[in-house]
């Protein structure tokens, strides 16, 4: 959005003028930049459909309870009560709290100062884009990596079929067992089995079981997941081919801001002794994720064999 100074209005304000943006107008207004860097992060950014917002921190550390086998049920069973008798004493199974610490992600690159005078906003928007798919794939990354630890440290893996091999199946050898919905149902039946009230609604595949998953159940796979319980399918290079993730959305842990994403400018130029004339863009996020339900989780592993 081209600038003119002095507003004819508001002699004290630029004004805005047409809907290109320029160099110079970002530079100085460093919100804008936030604005346009969260927006590019959102098209990538898939942890908000995994963990739950917890809301602030404080202290730089989160402390918080994870969920184990035994706190699915009370360790006393409830009994049946006479009428005008004291109900029993129950108590289930106490872990030790966990502690996340908050991290913080970001990166910063120069604006020459001849790029500015010029305009040169290809180079800006590049570098601009580039730093917001490198934020988002850091934060996806760490929430991959709390993910993966809880499935190793609670040993929440399944073999399931080949679904690379489904593909190649026909009419007569085609059978229910060897589809990738199977592997599904069969981890429903198992989540029901543990009774831990979860529903896995969430699927996490790479790109490769993505592209067999639409091409094998073409217009149906929305409807096909979902007779499975499945709403959702997340599609992303963050998780590892030939495996899938099935989870319940939104409670399998949390994810929360320190700060949230933020971005600011600094006119080196003005700074012995480099004297270099340029302008740096830093974009920055504290955020920490953690798993408190790690039984909401099951990874299929065994998809590409």
């Amino acid at each position: 959005m081209p600038t003119t100074y002095p507003d004819p209005v508001n002699p004290l304000l630029p004004s805005v003028d047409g809907t290109e943006l320029t160099v110079d107008f970002l530079l100085n207004n460093p919100t804008v930049v936030t604005a346009i860097v969260a927006d590019l992060t959102m098209r990538n950014f898939f942890l908000d459909r995994v963990f739950s917002s917890g809301g602030s921190v404080e202290g730089g550390a989160v402390l918080y309870d994870q969920a184990n086998f035994l706190d699915t049920y009370l360790d006393r069973d409830v009994e049946r009560i006479t009428p005008g008798a004291e109900a029993p004493i129950v108590s289930g199974s106490r872990t030790a709290p966990l502690i996340a610490q908050v991290e913080k992600f970001g990166g910063k690159f120069p604006t020459l100062e001849e790029s500015r005078r010029r305009n040169r906003q290809a180079t800006y928007n590049n570098n601009l884009r580039r730093l917001a798919n490198t934020i988002v794939r850091k934060m996806n990354q760490r929430g991959m990596a709390e993910l993966a630890a809880a499935i190793t440290a609670y040993s929440r893996t399944g073999s399931g079929v080949s679904w690379g091999d489904a593909l190649a199946l026909t009419m007569t050898t085609r059978t229910p067992a060897l589809m990738p919905m199977r592997d599904i149902s069969a981890a429903q039946k198992a989540l029901e089995i543990l009774e831990m009230s979860y529903v896995y609604d969430t699927l996490i595949v790479n790109s490769q079981e993505s592209d067999v998953l639409r091409v094998l159940y073409g217009s149906e796979l929305d409807e096909t997941l979902a007779d499975n319980g499945i709403n959702e399918m997340i599609s992303t290079p963050r998780q590892a081919a030939g495996t899938a993730k099935l989870l319940a959305g939104g409670q399998v842990g949390e994810l929360r801001l320190e700060e949230a994403l933020r971005t600011t400018t600094a006119d080196e130029s003005t700074q012995a002794p480099t004297m270099v004339e340029q302008t740096w863009t830093q974009s920055l996020v504290n955020p920490v994720m953690y798993v408190t339900d790690p039984y909401a989780i099951l990874e299929i592993t065994g998809l590409a064999a």
